[in-house]
């Protein structure tokens, strides 16, 4: 009877063995192939995405010490209808710089042609502004901008104005509602009054608008130079250099 419940106990103890075994080849075999696939998985994302850096004043630079912010392009969906996430983030906190979609994983001659909201943040985390763009890439509805505060800072309308005749896609044009100062005083309305549009390369223009039109004496600020141009209904009269910076 011993001998009997003895040998049981062997056999038992040996299938358990074979059991063991086959569940540690198991585990060892889903392990592998888990990490194969990771592995996979990250050269596919390191492959597929586009990561740039960039200075203070926008130029590219090779690594994230010497950028100021880097951007990263994210291809999302299919093939057939695929979209590119343009996703910046400021170099030195890693927190987000602007969000935006793009059919184009490249940008163009006028900047991205973006699709859907577009969103700008500053360093503190407030957002900067917001834009909209339909399937064309053609500015929509309305654009709001702020300042660092929080508080708005301009809001434009976007009004159609003619059909493009190479694409067949509509033509918009801004139209200026609001502009404020930092404490909230109105400097213009409904496309009449003082405005001054800053971009992010640093360039900035300033002057009057008349029924959301140019008018009057406007001024420029671009890479080092100041410009003065005149306009009468919109349409520029005349232009100068007031100042230019040299380099030694």
């Amino acid at each position: 009877m011993e001998k009997a419940a003895f040998s049981s106990l062997l056999t038992l103890l040996y299938f358990m063995k074979g059991s063991i075994f086959v569940l540690i080849v198991l585990v060892f075999i889903g392990a592998h192939t888990e990490g194969f696939s990771s592995k996979a998985r990250g050269e596919v994302f390191i492959k597929d995405t586009i990561v740039n850096y960039f200075d203070k004043s926008g130029n590219s630079v090779k690594t994230k010490l010497a950028s100021s912010s880097y951007q990263c392009i994210v291809p999302v969906g299919d093939e057939a209808n695929r979209f590119f996430n343009i996703v910046s983030f400021y170099s030195d906190t890693d927190s987000i710089k602007s969000f935006a979609y793009s059919r184009d994983s490249t940008v163009g001659f006028f900047g991205w042609k973006y699709v859907g909201e577009s969103t700008v943040y500053y360093p503190n985390g407030q957002l900067k502004s917001l834009e909209k763009f339909d399937a064309d890439g053609v500015p929509m509805d309305s654009s709001y901008y702020y300042y660092p505060t929080g508080k708005l800072k301009m809001l434009v309308t976007h009004i159609d104005t003619a059909q493009n005749p190479f694409t067949g896609s509509r033509m918009t044009k801004p139209y200026h509602l609001l502009y404020m100062d930092s404490l909230g005083n109105y400097l213009l309305k409904r496309g009449t009054g003082f405005l001054q549009l800053d971009y992010s390369d640093g360039t900035y223009i300033e002057g009057e608008l008349k029924d959301n039109e140019r008018e009057g004496k406007w001024e420029v600020w671009n890479m080092g130079s100041r410009y003065e141009e005149q306009y009468l209904g919109g349409v520029l009269q005349s232009g100068k250099t007031l100042s230019q910076v040299t380099s030694q």
